[in-house]
């Protein structure tokens, strides 16, 4: 595992350091501009290739993963929960209602 995290710990390292050193730097802001857009369009494109197999399986609304996933929405911008809070949390309802209540019911 550690040769698989090393790399990409010390590219993000030796980035960072030059980041900071031309962050003022106008060449700096117009790539920024550029780079920004494009990190924003590849989440978006991960959020929607996830949501289509997470929330619609085989064309059929999964009404347990979208109520996880708004009770995990308003517990993180409302009540101002942590990140691996929501993720443990949505982890363990996943589990109870994809796990534990199928093989109890079946």
């Amino acid at each position: 595992m550690l040769g698989v995290l090393t790399p990409a710990f010390t590219l993000t390292l030796v980035i960072a350091v030059f980041f900071e050193k031309f962050k003022e730097s106008s060449v700096m802001r117009r790539i920024m501009f550029v780079v920004k857009p494009i990190c924003i369009a590849m989440i978006l494109s991960v959020i929607v290739t996830l949501s289509s197999t997470t929330y619609f399986v085989e064309g059929a609304v999964q009404p347990f993963s979208i109520g996880i996933a708004a009770l995990m929405l308003y517990l993180l911008i409302k009540r101002k929960w942590s990140v691996p809070m929501v993720i443990v949390s949505s982890a363990m309802l996943g589990v109870i209602f994809y796990g534990v209540l199928p093989m109890v019911r079946g």
